[in-house]
C-alpha cells in the first residue's frame, strides 16, 4: 500500500482561489476577495488563507498592490518560465554525477539547436558580441566568477540570435545549474583554457561564415565536458 500524502489546507485554498477566478471569469487586473472574506467563505483560519495566496503569488498568478488588495496577474510564457529568484543560489546546489551528465545532454539539445537557427540569420553585431565575450574570457582566466559571467554571456547571445523567444528564457532558467557545473568543472586541469579554446573556434568559424563548422565546434565543446565528467564519475 502506498502512503497517503498529507494535504495542506493552504493547497486547498490555492485550488479554491483558482476555481473562484475561473468561475467568476476574473481577468488580469481584477482583485480577488480579501483574506477575511476568503477565510469566512471557506470556514478556515487566515493563516492557511495567507499561505495559499502566497503560493499563488510565488507562481505569478497573484500580486499584492498598494492598498492591501490582491490582484490577478497575466500568465504568459515569460512569467511562467522566468526564474523565481535572481539571487546567486548556485553555491547551495547539490548535483549527482548523473544529474551533471543530464545537464550537459540538455544543454547540447538546446544550445546546438539555437546555434543552427542563429547561423541562418547571423549578423555582424552578433559575431562582434561573441568575440567580445571571448576576449573577456581570455582576460579573466584567473577569475572564475568573471570567466563564467562572460562564458554565459557568449551562450546567451547565441540563444538570442536564434530568434526563438523561448530559448533565452530556458537558458536563464538553467543559469544557476550552468554556473554550479562550470564552477566545479573549472577546478579540473586546463578546464578553463580548453573552454576558451572551443569558444574561440566557434567564434572564428562564425566570423568566416563557416556556420556548420561553428556548430561542430560547439558540439565538440559539450562532448569534451561530457567525456571528462563521465571519466571522472566512472573512476
Amino acid at each position: 500500500m502506498k502512503a497517503i500524502s498529507k494535504i495542506h489546507l493552504s493547497d486547498l485554498v490555492a485550488d479554491s482561489i483558482i476555481n473562484f477566478i475561473l468561475e467568476n471569469n476574473l481577468k488580469p487586473g481584477d482583485c480577488i476577495p480579501t483574506e477575511k472574506e476568503i477565510s469566512t467563505l471557506l470556514g478556515i483560519g487566515k493563516t492557511s488563507v495567507r499561505e495559499g495566496i502566497a503560493a499563488l503569488k510565488a507562481a505569478g498568478l497573484l500580486e499584492s498592490r498598494q492598498g492591501g488588495r490582491v490582484y490577478v496577474m497575466e500568465i504568459n510564457i515569460e512569467s511562467l518560465l522566468r526564474p523565481k529568484s535572481s539571487l546567486p543560489l548556485f553555491q547551495f546546489i547539490e548535483m549527482s554525477g548523473r544529474e551533471e551528465l543530464d545537464l550537459i545532454v540538455t544543454r547540447g539539445t538546446i544550445e546546438v539547436a539555437a546555434m543552427k537557427e542563429a547561423a541562418k540569420h547571423l549578423t555582424g553585431e552578433t559575431t562582434k558580441s561573441l568575440r567580445s565575450s571571448c576576449t573577456q574570457m581570455a582576460q579573466n582566466l584567473s577569475d572564475v566568477n568573471l570567466f563564467i559571467q562572460y562564458d554565459k554571456a557568449f551562450h546567451k547571445e547565441i540563444m538570442l540570435a536564434s530568434g526563438n523567444f523561448i530559448l533565452p528564457i530556458l537558458f536563464e532558467l538553467l543559469s544557476d545549474l550552468y554556473t554550479k557545473q562550470f564552477w566545479e568543472f573549472s577546478r579540473r586541469s586546463q578546464a578553463m583554457n580548453r573552454a576558451l579554446d572551443f569558444h574561440s573556434k566557434v567564434c572564428a568559424a562564425l566570423e568566416r561564415g563557416a556556420t556548420n563548422e561553428a556548430v561542430e565546434w560547439l558540439e565538440r565543446h559539450l562532448a569534451d565536458m561530457e567525456a571528462r565528467l563521465r571519466g571522472e564519475h566512472m573512476q
